[in-house]
């Protein structure tokens, strides 16, 4: 059994990997801003404050629009790490 906080050795490259336990799915999958906007019932106008930007940035986030560096790690804040930063780019981990 694994659990959190514990490494093991990866055979094939001799590397450590972590290994989680207790993590929301969410959370280790990834989920678009789309998505869990759509799921927490958020309107772009309602949260185009939380970011500090207006609602058409919302909107072009939700679309697919890449944000840059700041406003990533302020989306990754205020949605708790739900929505990450790979999960812009449709990287799967």
């Amino acid at each position: 059994m694994h659990f959190a906080g514990h490494a093991r050795d990866n055979f094939a490259s001799g590397a450590k990997i972590i290994l989680a336990r207790n993590v929301p799915l969410h959370i280790m999958r990834g989920m678009t801003l789309d998505q869990y906007m759509t799921e927490h019932g958020l309107s772009n106008v309602a949260f185009a404050p939380l970011l500090g930007v207006d609602q058409s940035t919302v909107h072009r986030l939700r679309k697919g629009q890449i944000p840059g560096k700041e406003l990533m790690a302020v989306i990754f804040e205020k949605t708790g790490g739900a929505v990450r930063a790979d999960d812009f780019f449709g990287i799967d981990t």
